[in-house]
């Protein structure tokens, strides 16, 4: 059956990442010193050499790069994901790539870091506008933890015809769905059906057509999910 797409003004995109700091996967970020030069520059080094908190805020900057690659990922899918492309100015909640800037706002808990940036086109031929805060598009963020995910037997029934490249990215998947149908309203929203991959940007559907007044943006790691949507389903 073809689709036909609801035509919209703006091309949106959000990103976020959140990162469990009890993670196995997260605690030894600091001694991994092959792995700080690799995905860190000079500046952001010396941010999380300099911090209060290093720990933390090496987390707080590799999601906010994630948080970016991901808008930009979604207005171009040609874009790849380099970390030292994305340089991260903590002080001021921007990322950098080139000629464009990315605000984000983060969100730093016991528990997690997460973090969520936004863009808008005017057409796809246009440059995403710079210095758009997560105050100039409507958006909402959930954050749930995994395990009670997979406890709940209305997500476990819809992440049962989810495909994922694995279990997490299937509960995170069946979790937005949920939101889409019970928070807001949109009794027949689900994600693209076609899982195709996990840096392959998620695409929202109501019925046969494609939202394209909104995008969402999902995000796993350890024990936690997020999901964070802007535009005009939050409006």
């Amino acid at each position: 059956m073809s689709i036909s797409p609801k035509k919209t003004k703006n091309n949106i995109a959000i990103g976020n990442d959140i990162v469990d700091l009890s993670d196995t996967d997260s605690l030894d970020i600091l001694k991994n010193i092959p792995f700080l030069k690799r995905v860190f520059t000079e500046s952001e080094l010396n941010s999380i050499q300099t911090s209060n908190n290093s720990y933390n805020e090496a987390w707080g900057i590799w999601a906010a790069k994630e948080s970016a690659y991901k808008v930009a990922r979604q207005l171009n899918n040609k874009t790849i994901f380099s970390p030292k492309l994305y340089c991260v100015d903590p002080k001021n909640s921007v990322v950098i790539r080139d000629q464009h800037s990315y605000q984000y706002k983060k969100i730093e808990t016991t528990e997690y870091v997460h973090t969520v940036a936004l863009s808008r086109q005017n057409s796809p031929q246009s440059k995403p506008k710079d210095n758009l805060t997560t105050d100039d598009l409507s958006n909402k963020i959930w954050i749930k933890s995994l395990p009670d995910l997979m406890k709940d037997d209305e997500i476990k029934s819809i992440a049962m015809n989810i495909k994922a490249y694995n279990e997490q990215s299937q509960f995170c998947r069946a979790y937005a769905t949920w939101i889409l149908r019970n928070e807001l309203s949109l009794k027949n929203g689900y994600i693209h059906k076609e899982f195709l991959g996990p840096r392959c940007p998620p695409e929202l559907y109501d019925e046969q057509s494609k939202l394209r007044g909104s995008a969402i943006s999902l995000s796993h790691q350890g024990h936690f999910c997020a999901v964070a949507i802007c535009g005009d389903l939050i409006k």
